[in-house]
């Protein structure tokens, strides 16, 4: 949820079970046999020893339009998209997109499965710095009880606030305004103060969120 967009899931590539999808472009039979000789030979080389995560790659040789195959690898949140029709086997170059901005670009095959790796960590960074801009954005420190009421009320988003744990505590916000405690952050594990809403001493900073 926190990556994926309207259109389906977009899996960072540590935990991706497809890390590219190629996909076959063949509008007359006599261009098949060399169309997918050059998927497969495409499969073999990107599926390289590296430090940074076991590659998969598949070829979707299903009898379906390109556009419909395509969607629903998007939706399925393949990380990279690539399509190989009569044009890319005869100049040695392939179309692909990424899955967390779709742009198509046509690149020399040699240049893609000589970065492929690389752009898989760019990828993954990319997804990571998003993310954290998101949380960081959305995350608001409260001081009272009064404010963590209108914040939920009026605003959204992550509180940060110091808590002591109380289940009973939970379950009344759970109860009046349908939030929940997400986690205790280890970012801020050295940081202690008294409970926003028991005043208890030497509490733990949690996260709380609405919980839908």
């Amino acid at each position: 949820m926190t990556h994926s967009d309207d259109d389906g899931l977009i899996l960072p590539p540590r935990i991706a079970n497809t890390h590219a999808v190629i996909l076959p472009i063949i509008h007359d039979e006599s261009q098949r046999a060399s169309i997918e000789a050059y998927c497969k030979e495409l499969k073999q080389q990107l599926n390289v020893s590296n430090d940074f995560v076991p590659i998969s790659v598949e070829i979707d040789g299903r009898d379906l339009r390109g556009g419909e195959k395509r969607w629903q690898w998007i939706k399925k949140g393949a990380c990279c998209l690539i399509e190989v029709g009569p044009s890319e086997v005869q100049n040695r170059t392939l179309t692909f997109s990424w899955r967390d901005n779709l742009h198509k670009q046509t690149v020399q095959q040699d240049d893609f499965i000589a970065q492929f790796v690389q752009n898989l960590k760019q990828m993954q960074q990319r997804l990571f710095q998003k993310a954290s801009q998101h949380l960081q954005a959305s995350l608001k420190r409260i001081n009272s009880v009064e404010a963590f009421y209108s914040f939920f009320k009026n605003e959204g988003g992550f509180a940060l606030a110091y808590w002591s744990e109380d289940p009973n505590v939970e379950a009344k916000i759970k109860e009046e305004l349908k939030v929940t405690v997400r986690c205790i952050p280890q970012a801020f594990a050295s940081e202690h103060g008294n409970c926003l809403f028991t005043q208890k001493p030497n509490c733990p900073l949690a996260v709380f969120a609405t919980a839908y």
